[in-house]
């Protein structure tokens, strides 16, 4: 089954061959320059010129190489630009910023003065610091999303720049183990 084939059948909430892996689809599933750079060194290939997806939030568009070794789905396919849900009616005062806390325990703040964007301040895995907490992390999300299709394994928001690589590549290599149906 292509990748294509793998996206429809799982969008038609169908079970394929195993579960679709987003990296960069979006600028949502992306990943920053230096947590790029970081991983492009761990696998031992040079370093990139950055082709800019998002230039304010350092987001780059993989190269075809990395996106192939990685098995990603999602290349080429879903360059949609991002949209909001009803943020601002749930927005809280936190001092200088204004917080919004989203269905997935994800806090954000908006700067209240001069503010242009959302910025990712806290999320529930930030405190798993080792691969084997990333891993049972993936393997907990696959168990509960995938069965019954449906379901597009990504990171739910950008990986940042202090992301060390070792745990982009658990992430990955447990996708790889457990990502069968």
């Amino acid at each position: 089954m292509n990748s294509r084939e793998r996206l429809l059948k799982t969008l038609n909430h169908l079970e394929p061959d195993r579960v679709p892996f987003d990296l960069a689809g979006s600028t949502w599933t992306g990943i920053s320059n230096g947590a790029y750079q970081n991983l492009l060194e761990y696998l031992g290939l040079p370093a990139e010129e950055p082709q800019w997806e998002d230039v304010i939030q350092q987001i780059v568009v993989p190269s075809k190489s990395v996106l192939d070794i990685l098995h990603v789905d999602t290349h080429g396919l879903l360059h949609l630009t991002s949209h909001n849900w009803d943020v601002y009616s749930k927005l809280t005062d936190a001092g200088s910023n204004w917080e919004y806390f989203d269905e997935w325990n994800f806090t954000h703040h908006f700067p209240k003065k001069n503010g242009h964007w959302f910025s990712l301040t806290k999320n529930p895995i930030e405190k798993i610091a080792d691969p084997a907490g990333v891993s049972d992390s993936v393997k907990r999300n696959i168990d509960a999303l995938a069965p019954g299709g449906g379901f597009v394994f990504a990171t739910v928001h950008n990986i940042q720049s202090e992301v060390p690589p070792k745990n982009i590549m658990t992430m990955w290599k447990t996708l790889q183990k457990h990502r069968k149906y």
